[in-house]
């Protein structure tokens, strides 16, 4: 029996509670915390692999954990989470005979009990679950797998729907319930274990030219802000970065350039593997479809306020003048038989 503190890696929270063998990892190294009451934010977040292990006094008992449970209730969250701010006090609450050993999370993990391989039946039944609106704790349970092992799954057919099925990306969020960012880190993770070192590099990677379907698509401004992001802070090449978005690696680049985050294309990162790839020999071996010749539209003359108001003035003038005319004439008409009379 001993007592244990771990830290959230995703929220300001810790939890403190009580195991039972010498190693403090093995509490969460098959099931993790899901069984029990967690912060709304991370209850499908509490794996081995969201903690990080501060404390663990194997000396402690179940009546240690009761007392320290409950001199920090002003910092409690719920359940056995509390505020990270509760660490101060709690360590000054166990004496000093009492000293924090280590224990070894690899050796939880090897030990831990081992999920068998999944069948297809397995698969339609987990993706029958997700559309029901089952939690992934539920799921887990209902499968008899770890929660870890439900996600990973849902992972694996995340990359699966995109490469192989094509689906668009609202698709695979609506059938796995990941989120965006969750699928796009899959499936960058997937192209990049494709990745080996001889001349065929770039074809494991990107895929055949029927595949960039989106050459004509308007970009958005949030397609926009996922290729910057992907490139300068993910660092991914621009044939990864097409494969996400079905643009050809071409269009990624003068992309970039076009917002001028770039200066040459011909230097962005994967552009010289591209350049040998067998869907840039795709492209350019693809006749382009002759266009027809436009029609010259001659463009209506256009005049502004200011001309218009000239014109107008000059039409003016130009009445003026010939309506003078008729006056003379009238006028001559008159005159003349009177000079002749006189």
């Amino acid at each position: 029996m001993g007592v244990y503190v771990y830290k959230s890696i995703h929220i300001n929270a810790i939890k403190i509670g009580n195991h039972c063998t010498n190693n403090a990892w093995n509490r969460i190294a098959y099931k993790g915390f899901y069984s029990c009451i967690c912060p709304e934010e991370i209850k499908n977040k509490v794996s081995i692999h969201d903690l990080t292990l501060l404390y663990w006094y194997p000396n402690l008992t179940m009546k240690d954990e009761k007392i320290f449970h409950k001199k920090l209730h002003e910092y409690k969250i719920c359940g056995e989470w509390f505020r990270s701010e509760a660490i101060d006090k709690f360590l000054e609450m166990v004496s000093q005979e009492n000293k924090a050993l280590e224990c070894s999370k690899e050796d939880a993990l090897l030990k831990r009990k081992k999920d068998p391989e999944w069948c297809n039946e397995e698969i339609i039944k987990l993706l029958n679950l997700i559309r029901k609106k089952k939690t992934i704790y539920e799921i887990a349970l209902e499968h008899e797998r770890t929660v870890e092992s439900i996600n990973l799954r849902l992972r694996a057919v995340a990359t699966d729907y995109w490469f192989n099925n094509k689906l668009s990306m609202e698709e695979i969020e609506k059938y796995t319930r990941l989120t965006r960012a969750e699928i796009q880190e899959e499936i960058y993770k997937y192209a990049s274990n494709q990745e080996n070192h001889d001349e065929d590099t770039e074809d494991t990677i990107l895929n055949t030219l029927d595949y960039y379907n989106r050459k004509k698509e308007p970009w958005s401004e949030k397609e926009l802000e996922n290729i910057k992001t992907e490139y300068f802070i993910n660092e991914m090449n621009i044939m990864e970065i097409a494969n996400i978005h079905r643009r050809t690696p071409g269009s990624i680049a003068f992309k970039l350039k076009s917002l001028e985050l770039i200066r040459d294309v011909k230097k962005t990162k994967g552009y010289d593997i591209y350049l040998k790839s067998k869907l840039y020999r795709e492209i350019i071996s693809t006749p382009k479809v002759a266009q027809s010749k436009k029609t010259k539209v001659t463009k209506p003359l256009m005049i502004t306020a200011e001309e218009k108001t000239i014109n107008e003035v000059y039409n003016e003038v130009v009445e003026l003048r010939k309506d003078i005319k008729e006056i003379l004439k009238v006028l001559n008409s008159l005159t003349y038989p009177i000079l002749h009379n006189s």
